[in-house]
């Protein structure tokens, strides 16, 4: 039995300078995540199978659809136009599924200039809001992107080689 006193460096030397402690450790990490992985995989299986759908575009958008009693309900958010009042609730215990398909290339270098040339705009078209002097007014609702030239909405598209 380790000494209550004992710090955590003391412990994690211990374990990893005798073999049958290591091994010991070994053994429950690996209990442990598999009892992790069992607990998710039961939760997951009994959640509620379908009655929301939402179907990611090619083209970076979204199509939000729900069975209603006079049919189908549709809502299409379109890319970058921030975020978008779908007037879909979801309350507890509703079935949601979520689909996608595709394909995903990160082109890391690419990721960073469109981030670079995104905080840029937004600094620039922030600076501009300050000094008309409408930034107080405008603080808590304000959207950079709103305010996006066409030059500064093609310079923050990601280029995807």
């Amino acid at each position: 039995m380790a000494d209550l006193g004992s710090s955590i460096a003391d412990l994690l030397s211990s374990v990893l300078t005798d073999w049958s402690k290591f091994a010991k450790f070994l053994l429950l990490l690996v209990c442990v995540c598999a009892m992790i992985f069992c607990l998710v995989y039961v939760t997951l299986n009994n959640l509620p199978k379908e009655t929301q759908e939402i179907k990611f575009g090619s083209a970076g958008s979204i199509l939000f659809s729900r069975a209603t009693k006079n049919g189908e309900e549709y809502v299409v958010v379109i890319s970058p136009q921030g975020w978008q009042e779908t007037a879909i609730s979801v309350d507890q215990g509703d079935k949601v599924k979520v689909e996608a398909s595709g394909k995903v290339q990160i082109d890391l270098a690419g990721l960073n200039a469109a981030l670079a040339a995104r905080r840029d705009a937004d600094e620039r078209i922030l600076q501009e809001e300050v000094t008309a002097g409408r930034w107080e007014q405008e603080k808590n609702t304000f959207l950079p992107e709103e305010h996006y030239s066409p030059e500064d909405r093609e310079k923050i598209k990601p280029r995807w080689p």
